[in-house]
């Protein structure tokens, strides 16, 4: 990898670590390159670079930007984030889940399953996180499956991410269930 794409993936990574939890998706160019230690002149210029590219987007006159799609895309594909979910929907808050929310349940668990199998993570955590992904499965497969019953088995499953450093995942079903 030379420099500059070091650079970049520097830049989005660490953008998307500070936007990722916020509910304004935006952050200052400047304080993500003052973060990854680039001078206001050079984040500007990396940070122009990526809007060109279509990687950052500018939300402010004053300089806060924010990722875009095509940027996620990249750190996936360059194994700085895992899986995403699609946090621009929430769950519909309804005591039995929708079939909206089935899906968007479907992805979370795909994302868990591509964390533990891209971090180093000892047997005995991807037993209990099988189990946990099982017990949401087998509640899915119910005419009637229970949000809370699933909100309690995430529960679990997030205290395990936390344990195997999945935080990007935390952060996207927090934003999910941002409404429970």
């Amino acid at each position: 990898m030379d420099e500059k794409t070091g650079k970049v993936n520097d830049f989005l990574h660490e953008l998307f670590q500070q936007v990722g939890s916020k509910e304004i998706p935006q952050i200052s160019m400047y304080d993500v390159g003052a973060n990854i230690g680039l001078d206001k002149d050079k984040a500007a210029a990396l940070a122009e670079e990526l809007m060109i590219d279509d990687l950052v987007e500018l939300k402010t006159l004053a300089g806060e930007i924010g990722i875009t799609e095509a940027g996620l895309e990249l750190l996936q594909r360059n194994g700085l984030i895992a899986g995403r979910v699609t946090t621009s929907h929430t769950l519909s808050g309804e005591v039995v889940l929708t079939e909206g929310d089935r899906q968007v349940i479907e992805e979370i668990l795909a994302a868990i399953r591509q964390a533990l199998t891209q971090n180093s993570t000892d047997y005995e955590v991807i037993e209990e996180a099988i189990i946990d992904m099982k017990t949401i499965e087998v509640q899915l497969l119910s005419p009637q499956p229970k949000t809370a019953v699933v909100l309690a088995v995430f529960s679990s499953l997030k205290n395990l991410l936390r344990r195997i450093n999945g935080e990007e995942i935390i952060t996207e079903f927090d934003a999910v269930f941002a409404r429970l």
